[in-house]
This record gives structure tokens, sequence and C-alpha cells, in this order.
């Protein structure tokens, strides 16, 4: 192989291992190591009534007792834009603001192909409320630019009686995302109250992890080789 043709191998090589999972991505150390965290955030086991579905442990976010961040304070959290919740409000159907919320993140590098997938359950006393209001869910992945996606929401999601001291769940699904540009970007997962704060909705995550792109695991088989590699060039 030519050595131009080499140099480039060897730099895409460098490249592609530089992505990284998440740590503590299922939460089994018991605590947000890693992780940064708005409002009210816990570590569950399965005594929460749920169940896992990753080892025994998971994330728990709660808008219960008024305690949360309120709207803004999430949306510089996570690194959002002022008013892109309410966005995603309006986009709802609802016609109310975002009161409050509760979030957490973490910030990792990924190669272009990998893949974000997590489970996640929501739950909520809405239904409870009358006139209810529609809280959400949604998972946020922000670098130069912004997505958000709504995991479930109060009007549209499909709820069944919990077994948690919240009156409904989703119970587990799992959500997955392939990233078309690589670099480094910060998850973020909320739960928000919606046009008052009075009735709680709350969100379990677990099993957070990146599944390396096809090229980038191919390239991992090569190992020390390409470590070296690397050391060299910085050399």
């Amino acid at each position: 192989m030519a050595r131009g043709g080499l140099t480039g191998l060897l730099v895409l090589a460098c490249v592609s291992v530089a992505s990284a999972d998440f740590t503590n991505g299922g939460f089994e150390m018991g605590d947000f190591t890693a992780w940064s965290t708005a409002g009210l955030a816990s570590v569950e086991t399965a005594a929460f009534g749920t169940g896992t579905t990753q080892g025994v442990q998971q994330a728990f976010l709660d808008t219960f007792d008024q305690t949360g961040s309120s709207r803004s304070d999430i949306e510089m959290f996570l690194g959002l834009g002022d008013g892109d919740l309410n966005t995603i409000a309006d986009s709802l159907n609802t016609g109310d603001a975002v009161v409050e919320g509760s979030a957490l993140k973490q910030t990792i590098t990924v190669n272009a192909g990998d893949v974000l997938t997590f489970d996640w359950n929501m739950m909520t006393d809405e239904f409870l409320a009358s006139p209810s209001f529609n809280d959400f869910s949604f998972v946020s992945i922000v670098d130069t630019m912004t997505d958000i996606s709504v995991l479930a929401d109060v009007f549209t999601g499909s709820f069944v009686a919990s077994s948690t001291f919240f009156a409904h769940e989703t119970g587990f699904s799992s959500f997955s995302h392939t990233f078309t540009t690589g670099g480094t970007y910060t998850i973020g997962f909320g739960v928000v109250d919606v046009g008052d704060a009075d009735y709680a909705s709350g969100l379990i995550i677990d099993n957070v992890q990146i599944v390396p792109s096809p090229s980038a695991a191919a390239l991992a088989v090569l190992g020390m080789p390409i470590a070296v590699s690397c050391f060299r060039r910085r050399r």
C-alpha cells in the first residue's frame, strides 16, 4: 500500500476508535457517577415497582411536589434553546406551557453510524386531574444542532395501570437513534409538567449505551496495533 494510503487508514482508525460508550449507562454504580441531573432524580431498583431491563438499578426522574426545575432551567441544563420545550408542547396541541421538570445528561463522543439505544418507561398521575394536562417525556441530542424526540405524552401515550405510586405507566419501550455525523454530543433525558404542577409525571431510563457502527467495530478488531499507531503518530 502506498504511504499516503496507509497514513489515511491509520488516521481513520485513530478517529474511529475514539468513540466511547456511556459511563454508568445502566446506573449499576447505584448513583449518578458520570451523569449530571436537574430537578428530582434518583437511582431505583426493581422494588420501585416497574422491574428493570438491565442489571438491578435504573434512573428515575420525577416532577412530584412542585420541586422540579423550571422550564428555562431544564432548557439551559440540557443545552436547548429558550422556549424549545414549549415548542414541543405546542406541537402536541396542548395550548399550555411547560411549568417544570427534571432531567439528566451525559456528554459522549461517537462516530458516524454509531447507534444510541436505551429503555424508558413514563408514569403519570395526570389522568386523575380534571381537566388533564399533557405532560410529556423526551430525549434530547445536542451538538451544534438540537434534536428533541418525544418518548410519550399523556394524551396519546399507551398507558396502563401502574404498580408504582403513580396511577399509570407506559411500560418499558426501547429507543434508538443513529448518528449520521461523528462528534461530541450531549444526550439528555427529561420529563415535564405542562399546564400545572399539581399532578406529577415520572420517567425511568435504563440500559443507555452506544452500539458501534459496523466500520468502527471492524476496526476495533485490529486492537493494539491501531492503538500503537495512534500513539506513534501523536509522538
